[in-house]
């Protein structure tokens, strides 16, 4: 019985807890860094795929930039699980 005690309920504010607290820092660093309208993600997008080929197209710098955020986001998120099973 999984529901039996209280366990499976703090396992889920601890992961609930720690996303959004991930996400949350994410958001500050890319509003300190693209401003607070952030990075235009449709029209990268569009131009990454070819279908865009304006004045406004993203440098370089900015995707390497916004990958990296990326990349960090989505391994904090997943050391955390990591973590979080470990203890339980």
């Amino acid at each position: 019985m999984f529901f039996v005690g209280q366990a499976w309920l703090k396992v889920a504010v601890l992961v609930f807890f720690l996303h959004f607290s991930i996400d949350f820092i994410r958001c500050q660093i890319e509003m300190k860094i693209f401003g607070s309208g952030g990075l235009n993600f449709h029209k990268t997008f569009a131009y990454l795929i070819g279908k865009r080929n304006d004045a406004g197209k993203p440098d370089n710098k900015i995707l390497r930039t916004w990958f990296a955020i990326n990349v960090t986001d989505q391994t904090a998120h997943l050391a955390s699980l990591y973590a979080i099973v470990k203890l339980v």
